[in-house]
C-alpha cells in the first residue's frame, strides 16, 4: 500500500512538472505569436526559455526517489543561474531586428546543455552520497545522458506518429486532426508529457542502459587501441613532414579532435573501475604512452591557433578554439602527470582528476556565458585594433561579421566607427548604413535618411566632373535597391563615356567588391536614364582587383560598333541586350 501511494504521488508530481513546463512554453509561444511582451525583448525571452527548459527537466531527471523539496534545493539555484545567463545573453541581441542573433542563440544553446548536464550529474551524485565518488558520478553521467537522449527520441516518435495520422486524414480532405495536432495548446502539453513519460520509462530501465554501456565499452576497448596507434604514428612522422602542411588542412582542429577522442575513449573504456584488467600489460602501456604525449598535441594546436590569431586577430571561433584547447590541455597535462608519477598504476589518479576537472569545465562555461568573459567583446576589441592599425583600411573591417556574429558589442562598435568617420570614409559609412538598415535607402528619405543619401552620394567617385542631378537620383534608387549588395561594395566609380558613338554621353558605373566587380552603363533614353548591365567576355580567369584604378587612369578602350565593347584594363565588357517582358 505504501509503495502504491508513493508511486502515485511521484506520478502526480511528474504530471504537475510537465504541465507547468507546458504552460510556460505555451505562454512564451503565444507572446511571440501575438506580438505581446516580451516578444521584442530578447533578454527576457532568453531568460524565460532558459528557466522553462532547465528547471522542469532537471527535476524530472533527478528522479522521484526522494521528496521534491530536496531536489528543489539544487534545482532552484541552477534555474536562477540559467535565468541570469539567459538574460545576459539575450541582452546582447539588442537592438532588436538590427542585430542578428542566430549564432548567439546556437552557441548559448550548446553551452546551456553542457552546463545543465554537468550541474545535474554533480547535484545527483551529491544528493545521493553527500560527496562526489567518481564511480557514482560516472554512472549518473552515463544514465542521465542516455535517459535524456532516449526520452527526446521517444518524444519525436510520438510527434511523428501524430503528424502521420494528421497527414493521412488531410489527404482525404479531413483537416480536423491536422488543425488540432498543430495547435500550440495541444502539442506543448503533449510533447512535454511525452518527454516526462520517456524519462520515467528509460530512467527505470537500468538493465537496458547497462547493456548499452557494455556494448559501448566493448567497442571503445578496440577503438582506443587503434586511435592510440594513429596518434603515436602521426607524431612520429611530423619531424619529417614539418608542420606547414598541417596548417593548410585545418591542422589545429584535427589535432584537437585527436586529443578529445583519445580522452573520451579512455574514460569510456576504463570507466569507474581502474583496477579492472582490460588489456595486456603491453597494450596498457601503449595506451598510457599515447596519453602521456598528449601535451605535445596541445603545443602543436596552440602554435596553430596563435598563427591564425596573429594573422587575422581574434574571432568567436578562435576564442572557442582557445577555450577547448585550454580544457584539453588541463586533462592532457593532468593525465601525463599521473602517468609519470604512478606508471602502470596511473589509473588510480583518474578519479581524482576527472571529478575536479569536471567542476573546472563547468566553471569555465559559466564564466564565458556571463558578462565577466564575453567572447564577442574580446573579438570586437581585437578587430577594431586591427582596423586602426591599418589606417582605417575598409578591407580590414568585416562589418558583415560584426552584424552576424558579434551581436550588440559589434553593433555598438560599428556605430561608433560610423559616428567618428570623416568625409574620406563615405564608402564605409554607406556600407554600414546598407547593412544595418533593413528597409533600404530611398530618395524620399523617410525618417531622417538624408544623411545616408549624402554618404552614398559622397561615396561615388566622379573624377571627370559632376554628373546630372537626375542621374544621381536614379543612382541612389538603383544602388539602394539591394542593401545586401551595397554593404559589400568597396568602391564606386562613375565615368562619362560615349559607348555607341552617337554624340550622346552615357555614364559608366563600376562597383568594386573584394574579389569581383560589376559594371553598368546609364544611357539617357526617352527622357529618363536606363541602366544597361555590362557583362565580361571571359577567356579564362579574370583579375578584377584593379578595375577601379584602371578606369580612373583612363585605361578604357571601345572595341566595336552599335553598343561598342568596352575594355577596362585587360577585361572586355559588352552591353547586355534589353529584354522586354510580355505578360
Amino acid at each position: 500500500m505504501t509503495f502504491s501511494a508513493s508511486t502515485r504521488s511521484a506520478n502526480q508530481t511528474r504530471l504537475l512538472i510537465t504541465l507547468a513546463q507546458a504552460l510556460g512554453l505555451l505562454l512564451l509561444h503565444q507572446a511571440i505569436d501575438l506580438n505581446h511582451w516580451p516578444w521584442d525583448q530578447p533578454q527576457w525571452l532568453f531568460c524565460f526559455y532558459s528557466m522553462a527548459v532547465s528547471g522542469p527537466i532537471m527535476l524530472l531527471l533527478l528522479g522521484s526517489e526522494r521528496p521534491i523539496l530536496i531536489n528543489l534545493q539544487y534545482v532552484l539555484p541552477a534555474t536562477a543561474l540559467f535565468g541570469f545567463l539567459g538574460y545576459y545573453t539575450g541582452s546582447q541581441a539588442t537592438p532588436y531586428k538590427l542585430v542578428a542573433f542566430e549564432g548567439l542563440a546556437a552557441s548559448y544553446g550548446l553551452t546551456f546543455l553542457i552546463m545543465a548536464f554537468l550541474l545535474l550529474i554533480y547535484s545527483k551524485t551529491f544528493i545521493s552520497h553527500k560527496h562526489l565518488p567518481y564511480s557514482a558520478l560516472y554512472r549518473y553521467s552515463f544514465s542521465t545522458f542516455f535517459t535524456a537522449a532516449l526520452a527526446v527520441l521517444f518524444t519525436l516518435c510520438v510527434w511523428g506518429l501524430l503528424m502521420l495520422w494528421a497527414t493521412l486524414f488531410q489527404a482525404i480532405n479531413i483537416n480536423f486532426f491536422y488543425d488540432v495536432f498543430t495547435a500550440p495548446g495541444f502539442y506543448y502539453p503533449l510533447l512535454t508529457g511525452a518527454n516526462g513519460v520517456g524519462i520515467k520509462l528509460f530512467d527505470q530501465s537500468s538493465q537496458f542502459l547497462d547493456t548499452i554501456n557494455t556494448i559501448l565499452r566493448t567497442l571503445m576497448k578496440y577503438l582506443l587501441l587503434i586511435l592510440t596507434a594513429i596518434s603515436l604514428l602521426f607524431l612520429s612522422v611530423l619531424p619529417f613532414t614539418g608542420l606547414e602542411p598541417l596548417w593548410h588542412s585545418g591542422g589545429s582542429l584535427l589535432v584537437l579532435w585527436i586529443q578529445a577522442l583519445l580522452l573520451f575513449f579512455t574514460n569510456l573504456t576504463y570507466q569507474e573501475n581502474p583496477r579492472q584488467q582490460i588489456y595486456s600489460a603491453m597494450q596498457h602501456r601503449a595506451i598510457y604512452c599515447g596519453l602521456a604525449v598528449l601535451p605535445i598535441y596541445s603545443a602543436i594546436s596552440c602554435y596553430g591557433l596563435w598563427l591564425r590569431i596573429d594573422q587575422y586577430g581574434l574571432s568567436i571561433e578562435r576564442l572557442w578554439g582557445l577555450l577547448i584547447w585550454f580544457i584539453l590541455l588541463l586533462y592532457s597535462a593532468a593525465y601525463a602527470l599521473g602517468i609519470s608519477r604512478y606508471r602502470d598504476q596511473w589509473l588510480d589518479s583518474l578519479s581524482w582528476i576527472n571529478v575536479r576537472l569536471g567542476g573546472i569545465v563547468l566553471g569555465l562555461l559559466i564564466l564565458v556565458s556571463s558578462p565577466l568573459v564575453d567572447f564577442r567583446k574580446l573579438t570586437v576589441a581585437s578587430q577594431i585594433e586591427r582596423f586602426k592599425q591599418s589606417n582605417h583600411d575598409i578591407d580590414q573591417l568585416d562589418i558583415r561579421y560584426f552584424k552576424n556574429n558579434l551581436a550588440r558589442p559589434g553593433y555598438l562598435a560599428i556605430q561608433e566607427i560610423k559616428g567618428n568617420a570623416d568625409s574620406t570614409e563615405a564608402m564605409l559609412v554607406t556600407r554600414i548604413n546598407a547593412l544595418y538598415f533593413d528597409k533600404g535607402i530611398n530618395v524620399a528619405s523617410e525618417k531622417g535618411r538624408n544623411t545616408d543619401i549624402s554618404a552614398l552620394l559622397a561615396a561615388i567617385q566622379t573624377p571627370l566632373g559632376q554628373p546630372p542631378s537626375s542621374l544621381l537620383e536614379k543612382l541612389v534608387i538603383d544602388l539602394s535597391s539591394d542593401n545586401n549588395l551595397l554593404s559589400s561594395v568597396t568602391g564606386l566609380l562613375l565615368l562619362p563615356v560615349d559607348l555607341n558613338e552617337d554624340g550622346q554621353q552615357e555614364y559608366l558605373l563600376i562597383r568594386q567588391f573584394s574579389n569581383s566587380s560589376r559594371l553598368g552603363l546609364y544611357a539617357h533614353e526617352a527622357n529618363h536614364w536606363v541602366l544597361h548591365p555590362l557583362t565580361a567576355i571571359r577567356y579564362g580567369r579574370q583579375d578584377h582587383s584593379n578595375i577601379l584604378e584602371a578606369a580612373k587612369s583612363g585605361n578604357l578602350t571601345t572595341l566595336s560598333n552599335d553598343w561598342l565593347k568596352l575594355q577596362v584594363g585587360n577585361i572586355t565588357y559588352a552591353v547586355m541586350p534589353q529584354v522586354e517582358l510580355i505578360e
